[in-house]
């Protein structure tokens, strides 16, 4: 009789325990019979998925519908990530704006990208100096990109010039730039490369550093860029890992002055800018 009791009591937990296995949903919450079975989905809102029943679940992740998979949004405060490379033609219809260190990358490699850049460039120059030539006339970068918007992306590398500025000033300018340019290129992807050191010899040179430039303010001045970069939603890499010395200084030996690249340097910050290239179908 005990033996009988015993069994039908077993026979009741094991009922009560798949009961409640198909009661509880995967956040171990009751569940009712209407959304039994319903796959839960995700859809992209400001930032945050929200799930079919309204609720948000994990910050800036989405689920893309049509594959069933989590799609991560970009990372801004991070570098862009090393990528297959792109061939020397994709820099045909993008933009180059900067100095004479950005005017020596497109100078000495065997690419044609739209050239917007100038020895002595600085944010400063972006929408007074007029140096672009198209035909009878002369425009600024600011006025350029109105002018002619046929272009895939745009890459800006400048900073050196701007190195005896307080960093301010220099934030509010370059975040100016960054936020014209936007409101021109639309949804085209925008790059900013992070400023190169010079040289120790460079730094200590009175006579080729007249201006008293130095790394220090470097590393101060690629950290602005870092935050404007996250603030405007734009791409940043620094290819400077190609060629500094352990002090965080330009290796000599890939500098032809101290503060610009050797031909051979160019070549090899080149293939960094083709193996740095966002595929923007991975985020959302």
């Amino acid at each position: 009789m005990k033996r009988t009791a015993v069994s039908i009591l077993i026979v009741l937990c094991i009922a009560l325990g798949v009961f409640l296995v198909y009661s509880l949903n995967i956040s171990g919450q009751f569940s009712d019979a209407v959304h039994m079975g319903t796959p839960v989905s995700a859809r992209y809102v400001s930032g945050a998925a929200v799930a079919a029943d309204g609720m948000h679940s994990s910050e800036g992740i989405a689920e893309d519908p049509s594959i069933g998979v989590l799609i991560l949004p970009y990372d801004y405060s991070a570098p862009v990530p090393e990528s297959e490379p792109v061939d020397n033609a994709y820099f045909d219809r993008c933009v180059f704006i900067g100095d004479s260190r950005m005017l020596g990358l497109v100078k000495y490699n065997d690419i044609d990208p739209i050239n917007y850049c100038s020895v002595g460039f600085s944010v400063a120059s972006y929408d007074t100096a007029e140096f672009i030539r198209v035909g009878e006339e002369t425009f600024n970068v600011r006025d350029a990109l109105r002018e002619n918007d046929d272009y895939d992306a745009v890459y800006i590398s400048t900073g050196i010039n701007e190195l005896g500025w307080s960093r301010g000033r220099f934030a509010e300018k370059y975040r100016d730039m960054i936020n014209d340019i936007k409101s021109t290129a639309g949804e085209r992807p925008i790059y900013i490369q992070l400023i190169m050191p010079v040289t120790n010899g460079f730094e200590a040179s009175k006579i080729m550093n007249p201006y008293g430039l130095k790394n220090s303010d470097v590393s101060l001045f690629n950290e602005t860029l870092v935050d404007i970069a996250q603030e405007c939603g734009v791409y940043y890499f620094d290819c400077s890992e190609l060629f500094v010395l352990d002090d965080g200084s330009l290796d000599p030996k890939v500098s032809s002055d101290g503060a610009h690249l050797t031909l051979k340097a160019y070549g090899d910050q080149l293939e960094f800018y083709k193996t740095h290239v966002v595929n923007e179908e991975e985020y959302r």
